[in-house]
């Protein structure tokens, strides 16, 4: 016999401007059933800073005084972190991760033989003495 009972766990991390209502909105359009029921059992706003503030220009010529030619991008970082708290109060936050990082490299960032390599962590301390010495 068939169970009549399931159970999903999603775990939805929302990109700025998007709120838990509109995505409880999409998801019960999407499953299009009224029996099932949908319980949030965390819920955390998403939260942005502008990659055109001053901290971040001292933050890109700190990098590239490191790495001359380095492109720096902001970075969606699909965890949570508790930098949101403090955006939430309107001070700025921007989580680093400076550094050079090949592709394999970067999987072993919290994974499970977590690792980095002491270059990589070298060259991240330059860059963010750089940025602490441009911000004072």
């Amino acid at each position: 016999q068939l169970s009549t009972d399931a159970r999903a766990t999603l775990d939805c991390r929302l990109l700025p401007g998007m709120t838990q209502e509109k995505l409880i909105t999409r998801l019960r359009e999407a499953i299009n059933d009224e029996s099932v029921e949908i319980t949030v059992t965390h819920s955390a706003q998403a939260t942005e800073t502008t990659f055109t503030s001053p901290h971040m220009v001292r933050l890109q010529k700190a990098i590239q005084g490191e790495v001359p030619n380095a492109i720096v991008t902001p970075y969606l970082h699909p965890a949570h972190t508790s930098l949101g708290f403090f955006r939430e109060q309107h001070i700025p936050c921007f989580g680093i991760f400076p550094g050079l990082f090949k592709q394999d490299a970067l999987k072993l960032i919290h994974g499970r033989d977590e690792r980095v390599k002491t270059e990589q962590l070298a060259l991240s301390v330059k860059i963010l003495q750089r940025y602490l010495e441009q911000s004072w």
